[in-house]
């Protein structure tokens, strides 16, 4: 027995590879390697692992590891490819790509089409930035909750200051919420052109503006209505843009559950609002509840200016545009206080195409859609809703003073578990959204014969997506208890049960939160490309049913009662179920045709050709 470290093991050499007899005749095609005919042939190392024919581990593992390195060489033709197409897409138009030519070939028997590439991300920052722009919107949009939720337990103190009765301070409420329709036609033809950074900053300071002089110059109900409707034409606006923003960063497929956190955090704020707004109008008077708007407006404009990037896609694309300019840049950027996201492509908002210029016709853009049949059917949906909510919150703060006894700080502590529910709601109902839309995503694919990494996130989706049925499926037990509650809500409120007002009220915030989040989603999905102007459209048409029922909420409370007044209001909500249905039914046809429409108004050929 030799040993292991003896001479003759340390001299010993591997015996010549043989290659199998039914695999010779495929290695007589190579020229290089001598072959025999009889018997096993013998062949060098070299030759072997050369082979194709060759399947030992060794092989399979040489054969990955030249796989691997082939990969990176196309990778490579694959990135000069993909920034070749991006160069003409730009300089041919937004309709270059759609049914290219281009074929990149490396080595035998392997190609690449333009249809191999892979996507590119739907957003380049990470998602830790995103969510950085997430928080920066959601306060942003808080000033909003803060203007309704710390106002409304203070309305019967201030009607005492201001010597006037409650239907008349209800004045102000309309006003405010009438102001509130109007702006957004305003803002959001500005944002969807201009961009949403400087169009954002600037409504936050007008509304700073209108607090500072609710803070300062309220001793008459007029000034109170004149400023209030000021503070909405700022704070209005926010919501649009915010939703905006949103739709920006996030792809549809993940679109639901951002919006439950931006909804979630809006409903904290309103959730201790009250309890605020109701304390400091206590003991500080109620002058004070508009100077703690103003300083967290402030604060939050500030914030808005240092770190908010612009976001919008025409402009800054996927985030790989170099922003340039304090209109689009934020100076945190170049105080290296956040990271700068990388741009590749050398693409400046500068060199970008130019984009269309502001004229009158710019605010008519919003007024378009009035004329889509399936936005007018959500969006009048949508209204009803709301003008019931905001009926309920019209009169929650006399109904608990007066036929509670609260004080207004005790009113304030009746919204918390309300707000709580609210929360859970957001968080809850986006999340199932999401894998609504991924499950019906999934089953598109099917359908379509589509591969397996195809994704429905671009800002375009595809005619023949259920994208109705997807966002819609979950309004079915949503609505049903939604009606029971507003039904049993006036019982309850004439039985002067404080528990029962609670519990009834948490049960209608979960609901009403549910239904907002599915059919403003709904909305920002129909028209990608102009979310600002949809959000804008819901705004004008929400706070006119809106601002109809806060101006007759005390009324008709005063003439119907509780019990009929809110057996009227299910009633209402009942008749306007079948919108939700024609929605689901025929919204994708009206959605096919509008995209039919405007891909052939910008190709420049008729509808049909």
């Amino acid at each position: 027995m030799m040993h292991a470290l003896s001479p003759q093991a340390v001299a010993f050499k591997p015996a010549p590879l043989r290659i199998p007899k039914h695999k010779q005749e495929r290695t007589n095609d190579s020229p290089s390697r001598s072959v025999g005919v009889h018997g096993p042939v013998q062949t060098s190392r070299d030759d072997v692992y050369n082979s194709p024919s060759y399947a030992s581990p060794r092989q399979r593992a040489f054969n990955k590891h030249r796989k691997s390195s082939f990969h990176e060489q196309g990778g490579r033709v694959i990135d000069a490819a993909r920034k070749s197409l991006r160069r003409m897409s730009l300089a041919l138009g937004p309709h270059a790509m759609r049914s290219p030519s281009v074929i990149v070939e490396h080595r035998e028997r392997d190609s690449y089409s333009w249809k191999d590439l892979p996507d590119p991300p739907y957003h380049v920052l990470s998602i830790g930035a995103r969510l950085r722009i997430l928080a920066l919107v959601c306060m942003a949009g808080s000033t909003l909750s803060l203007s309704y939720s710390m106002f409304s337990p203070a309305q019967t103190l201030i009607a005492k200051t201001l010597k006037v009765k409650l239907t008349v301070l209800n004045l102000s409420l309309s006003a405010h919420t009438v102001a509130s329709g109007i702006a957004p036609i305003f803002w959001a033809p500005l944002a969807d052109s201009l961009g949403r950074r400087q169009i954002l900053i600037i409504a936050l300071l007008v509304s700073s503006l209108a607090n500072l002089g609710l803070a300062t110059a309220t001793n008459t109900v007029g000034a109170l209505v004149g400023f209030r409707a000021l503070e909405g034409l700022g704070t209005a606006s926010i919501e649009a843009i915010a939703l905006g923003i949103v739709a920006d960063i996030f792809p549809a497929s993940d679109r639901g559950a951002y919006l439950g956190i931006a909804y979630a955090f809006a409903e904290v704020v309103a959730t201790f609002g009250p309890l605020l707004g109701g304390y400091l109008a206590q003991t500080h008077g109620f002058h004070s509840i508009f100077f703690f708007i103003l300083f967290f407006g402030a604060i939050t404009n500030v914030l808005l200016f240092i770190f908010l990037p612009e976001t919008h896609r025409p402009i800054a694309g996927n985030g790989s545009v170099k922003l340039v300019g304090i209109a689009y840049r934020p100076p945190a950027y170049d105080l290296h206080l956040v990271a700068e996201p990388d741009c590749p492509m050398g693409e400046t908002t500068k060199n970008r195409p130019r984009r269309e210029r502001v004229t009158w016709r710019t605010f008519l853009v919003p007024f378009r859609f009035f004329f889509e049949i399936d936005v007018f059917v959500t969006v009048i949906f949508v209204s009803v809703i709301f003008m019931c909510v905001l009926l309920i919150a019209s009169i929650s703060s006399p109904v608990l003073a007066m036929r509670f006894h609260l004080t207004p700080t005790q009113i304030g502590m009746t919204s918390i578990p309300s707000g709580i529910t609210t929360i859970i709601a957001a968080s809850v109902i986006g999340r199932i959204m999401d894998r609504d839309f991924r499950r019906e995503e999934t089953l598109y694919k099917f359908v379509q014969n589509l591969p397996p990494n195809f994704t429905v996130n671009r800002e375009t989706l595809p005619n023949s997506f259920p994208l109705e049925h997807a966002r819609l499926q979950q309004l079915g037990w949503l609505l049903g208890p939604f009606i029971f509650c507003i039904v049993i809500f006036g019982y309850v409120i004439g039985q002067k049960s404080l528990t029962l007002y609670i519990a009834i009220h948490c049960a209608l915030q979960f609901t009403t939160v549910g239904v907002a989040i599915l059919t403003t989603t709904l909305i920002i999905d129909l028209y990608p490309g102009k979310t600002a102007s949809a959000i804008a459209v819901q705004g004008v048409v929400r706070s006119a049913f809106g601002a109809v029922g806060s101006g007759i909420g005390q009324p008709l409370l005063e003439k119907l009662g509780p019990e009929r007044l809110f057996m009227l209001l299910g009633g209402v909500i009942a008749a306007a179920l079948p919108l939700l249905f024609i929605e689901r039914r025929w919204g994708p046809v009206w959605r096919g045709r509008r995209s039919d429409r405007l891909t052939a108004a910008a190709s420049g050929s008729p509808v049909g050709s």
